[in-house]
């Protein structure tokens, strides 16, 4: 129950790169109650246009989770989370007319074997 940061460096058989960086931090509301914000980032070294993508930061992710812990192996969960492209992504995507940004409700339980 502590912070957890990921960090990701992908390279591909072109010589492509990119980066997924991602930091959260549990808060006990109670014993059994946590809520986890969280933020994702995704960045890449080059245009990519078989992906989509722009050179540079392509997108943000923010989220908050609220989980109910029966054991630490078994918790239901709901989270809010917030996503937007940015940069040459961003351009890229309003010219594919997509949407550079959405907000999503999820339902889940979460497993630890």
């Amino acid at each position: 129950y502590f912070v957890e940061t990921d960090a990701h460096v992908f390279v591909d058989r072109e010589g492509n790169v990119a980066l997924h960086g991602q930091y959260e931090v549990d808060f006990a509301i109670t014993q059994e109650v946590f809520v986890q914000p969280r933020v994702g980032l995704e960045a890449y070294m080059q245009d990519m246009p078989e992906l989509d993508v722009g050179a540079g930061l392509a997108s943000i992710e923010l989220g908050l989770q609220l989980r109910y812990e029966f054991t630490r192996k078994f918790a239901p969960y709901v989270e809010i989370v917030h996503e937007r492209t940015l940069g040459e992504t961003s351009i890229i995507e309003q010219a594919n007319g997509e949407d550079t940004e959405s907000t999503t409700v999820r339902f889940g339980v979460r497993f630890r074997l």
